[in-house]
């Protein structure tokens, strides 16, 4: 079996998916998305790029519709990112390919990022690290959290570590999702239509839903205005989900107090974003997610899928193009 992948990763993949199947043959893409010599017969492509300078990965969008038309026997796509977005584009949705993510292996990093976060912009640890550049002794007045009311957009695997997280420092926890059901730490969940009133009960919105057709600019100038006035935002989920101009806007007026924001619209974030020079935000390069051990994870995950797919066992993580995720 013929198996495409970032070029980084072959040598450790290969000795796994040797022993699972013995014909296995491994070829790399390159940084730039760059397929060498005869890729006609590759049936698995795993979109694996960490740290790259590529934000959704190489091979995603336009590049991954180019190269697709060099992949006529492609059956399977294995994306190392937990989103589908940038891999659900019309070149692949017009093909019967199974879809698997990486959705899950991070939720951990990501959730303790955005509860960092959140402790950082409560707590006014950007003023205070100005002040220490400055050599100022200057006190600043803080949030508490105990009693406050966060609600968390998206309430899958990274939203109910962040409740979790959030619950043990006794703020009360509203979840948004389709999927009912009670959740630890979660006082509500609301479907997404009862997302405008429950904003306006938020002291802090957390976004950690999936990027699809429903929620791209879900947090707009209406989400804004439904908002309490001095709402903190945080964004830890796609870039895409946040106006930004509207955040701007609704940061100079003050209906948002502050923001976190790992995911941007455009990344990397051009120079010319207002957004840097707010001092009341936080901006981090879309590396939420970094833990010493991601690598090993996403490594296994695909060496156990790869073992599903030879065998035709039910595979992880698939990906239901039509719910986008």
């Amino acid at each position: 079996m013929h198996v495409l992948t970032g070029e980084h990763a072959i040598a450790e993949l290969d000795p796994p998916l040797r022993a699972i199947d013995p014909t296995v043959r491994l070829s790399p893409i390159g940084p730039d998305g760059e397929l060498d010599g005869d890729v006609s017969d590759v049936e698995v492509l795993f979109r694996f790029f960490p740290g790259e300078r590529f934000p959704l990965g190489a091979l995603g969008g336009d590049a991954l519709g180019r190269a697709l038309a060099r992949l006529p026997r492609l059956r399977w796509i294995h994306t190392g990112g937990a989103g589908a977005d940038g891999l659900l584009i019309p070149g692949v949705l017009a093909r019967d390919l199974v879809l698997t993510s990486s959705t899950g292996l991070n939720a951990v990093p990501v959730a303790e990022t955005a509860v960092a976060l959140l402790l950082a912009l409560a707590k006014r640890l950007p003023a205070h690290l100005g002040d220490q550049r400055e050599r100022r002794w200057q006190r600043h007045q803080k949030l508490e959290l105990d009693g406050m009311t966060v609600l968390i957009v998206g309430l899958g695997r990274i939203g109910t570590e962040v409740a979790r997280r959030c619950a043990a420092f006794g703020m009360r926890v509203i979840g948004v999702r389709t999927r009912r059901g009670a959740e630890p730490g979660v006082e509500r969940i609301v479907g997404p239509d009862g997302l405008m009133a429950a904003l306006g009960e938020a002291d802090w919105v957390v976004l950690t839903v999936a990027l699809t057709d429903q929620t791209r600019g879900l947090i707009g100038r209406a989400a804004f205005e439904a908002m309490k006035p001095g709402v903190m935002l945080i964004n830890v989920a796609r870039g895409a989900l946040v106006d930004e101009p509207a955040l701007c806007d609704a940061l100079r007026s003050g209906r948002v107090g502050g923001a976190a924001l790992d995911v941007f619209t455009t990344e990397p974030l051009p120079q010319t974003s207002p957004l840097y020079d707010f001092p009341n935000v936080m901006l981090l390069p879309h590396n939420a997610a970094s833990s010493p051990h991601t690598r090993r994870r996403a490594l296994g995950l695909f060496v156990d899928n790869f073992r599903r797919f030879v065998s035709g066992a039910p595979m992880r993580n698939q990906i239901d193009s039509r719910r986008g995720y």
